[in-house]
């Protein structure tokens, strides 16, 4: 694959990667940790706080590679925002696990070998390379632990209300 194509790949990947986890702190979900139970509240501030701290890093490397973070949906990514509006606290999840699950198979495409060869021939230092992948696989892992949640508080207010 040509180095032009790798690096708009990868690029690609670390808008739509940077654009999602921006929007994870949308006023929707502030208002949803207000009307939230206790647990829910704990989740939901979790992944608030968490989004924050991947949008930062996101951002980070975007700057490395001296790209501009979108202002506007990626190209073939939804404009899309987080509506609770009548929702229980179980639908809110089912929700907020779906984008927890496509951010997951987001950064596990970057540890892919595909991504991996791009990734290389842009980070030619190895500690560079080291220091990228190790940041993907600990957002790998976090977004595992946020698919988890979720799944908990669906999982704990199904048996509360019979379901």
């Amino acid at each position: 694959m040509s180095s032009d194509i790798c690096r708009e790949l990868v690029f690609s990947m670390l808008q739509k990667i940077y654009w999602v986890e921006a929007h994870a702190e949308e006023l929707a979900l502030w208002e949803a940790l207000i009307e939230s139970g206790e647990e829910a509240k704990q989740t939901l501030d979790t992944i608030i706080q968490d989004s924050e701290k991947h949008k930062l890093l996101a951002r980070k490397w975007l700057d490395k590679f001296g790209i501009e973070p979108p202002v506007s949906s990626p190209i073939g990514f939804p404009e899309k925002a987080f509506d609770f509006s009548g929702k229980d606290v179980a639908e809110m999840f089912k929700d907020i696990l779906k984008y927890e699950i496509l951010m997951k198979g987001m950064y596990e495409k970057l540890l892919n070998a595909e991504y991996e060869g791009c990734i290389k021939s842009l980070i030619p230092d190895e500690n560079g390379q080291d220091g990228f992948f190790s940041w993907v696989k600990g957002l790998v892992n976090a977004e595992d632990k946020h698919v988890e949640m979720c799944r908990r508080n669906i999982g704990a207010f199904r048996r509360i209300m019979g379901k």
